[in-house]
This record gives structure tokens, sequence and C-alpha cells, in this order.
């Protein structure tokens, strides 16, 4: 993952394998795995080490912001079901035409 401005937010599951090398100039690194080794220095900041084991490395980079790596559920969460709609309401009944009267013609 690579950005130039702004802030990175990676979560990952609690118990979730992998290797970091995270490098943020002008910004700040912070995790929620106790196994990173998190350096945050004047102008640069770093996040090394492995979870888990090992398991997929990942790279993350950032220019001008934070890098946020944070224990999360392994489960999306999907959003609640909306209410159905209401019922249609009958229509409106006409008021009843008066019958024609024959004309003379």
């Amino acid at each position: 993952v690579q950005n130039r401005k702004g802030d990175i937010e990676i979560t990952l599951p609690a118990k979730a394998a992998f290797s970091l090398d995270a490098r943020s100039r002008e910004g700040e690194v912070n995790s929620d795995f106790s196994e990173l080794k998190v350096d945050n220095g004047d102008h640069q900041a770093i996040a090394t080490g492995t979870v888990g084991g090992g398991g997929p490395h990942l790279q993350v980079a950032n220019e001008h912001g934070n890098i946020e790596i944070r224990k999360g559920s392994a489960v999306a969460t999907t959003p609640p079901v909306p209410p159905p709609p209401s019922s249609p309401k009958p229509p409106k009944s006409l008021p009843k035409a008066k019958p024609e009267e024959p004309t003379d013609n």
C-alpha cells in the first residue's frame, strides 16, 4: 500500500499471521499488534515485525500522514436491513357524476 497524503488505516483479524514493513515520512505509525516494533522518529516512523508466525508480507508506505495497524473482526459487518415500505394508501374515490339529463335538440 502506498499513499502520498492522508492517513492509512489497515484492519486485520486479531489472529492474523503476517509480516510487516511500514514506513511514514512526516507521520506516525501506531499498531494494536504488540509483536511489531514501532519507532516514531522526528521525520520518519517505522514499524516492522512478524505476527502469528508470519505469512503474507505487507509493505505500507506513506509520505505525509499516519499509518494505523488495527486489530479487527474477521467477519465483515453488514448494514441492517431497512424496514419494508408501508402499504400504499387506497385511491381517493372520485365524486359520483350526476347522470346526464336528456336534452331537447
